[in-house]
């Protein structure tokens, strides 16, 4: 159980996990840059 609670604490395994979530949230400001830009005036 200890050695479980250390790998999840690992910052390595954070990077990785951080890394996932960056090109979602990439994807959603194109989206709003999208709508914005289609928006008249």
């Amino acid at each position: 159980m200890r050695s479980i609670r250390r790998a999840i604490r690992d910052p390595m395994q954070k990077e990785s996990l951080t890394r996932q979530t960056i090109p979602a949230q990439r994807r959603m400001l194109r989206l709003q840059m999208l709508r914005i830009q289609r928006r008249p005036g």
